[in-house]
């Protein structure tokens, strides 16, 4: 399963529930924003502040993980640190 906040994206842990996941997260939108803390693939605990502003896609995919897959964080081509700054 994977989540994308704001076009950064996370391989999520086995167990991460997406129902789980939509729940915290519709409940930080409603409460104008907030925190919502999930695992990522490697361990590693990530938080988000989400917020009514947030774009957050939630896929699931017929894909296992292997524990040793890298990257955990997809980042897309064009993100705003690969722009050069004159």
């Amino acid at each position: 399963m994977r989540i994308v906040v704001n076009d950064v994206g996370f391989v999520l842990a086995p167990g991460e529930s997406a129902d789980g996941m939509k729940q915290e997260i519709d409940a930080a939108v409603r409460a104008g924003g907030g925190f919502v803390a999930f695992t990522v693939a490697d361990g590693s605990r990530v938080n988000v502040l989400v917020s009514p502003m947030s774009h957050v896609v939630i896929s699931v995919e017929p894909h296992d993980v292997e524990p040793d897959e890298p990257p955990v964080a997809i980042f897309p081509r064009g993100d705003f640190f690969d722009h050069e700054l004159l």
